[in-house]
């Protein structure tokens, strides 16, 4: 456990968790309410398992995506280069 300053003159908080996220407590009115803030996550962190799932997903559409678009754009830069010979 990490103890951090307050949140504001109105807040404390107690702890920073694993995560990064700041756990504390706000005032409203009479009574305390618990709040969690989440902070920026470190660079270091490990991905998480959907961190895995979303990049390989993404990668293969986006490397067939890439092929696709690719081969079109070489197509049009052979006929363009083509036609300006025949002219």
């Amino acid at each position: 456990m990490k103890v951090v300053p307050p949140l504001s003159e109105l807040g404390r908080s107690a702890r920073i968790t694993d995560d990064g996220e700041i756990v504390g407590a706000i005032r409203m009115g009479d009574r305390f309410k618990p709040i969690i803030v989440a902070t920026e996550q470190r660079a270091d962190a490990p991905w998480k398992p959907v961190d895995w799932l979303t990049f390989f997903t993404f990668l293969p559409i986006g490397l067939w995506a890439l092929w696709h678009v690719g081969r079109d754009t070489r197509d049009w830069w052979r006929d363009r280069r083509a036609a300006a010979e025949v002219a």
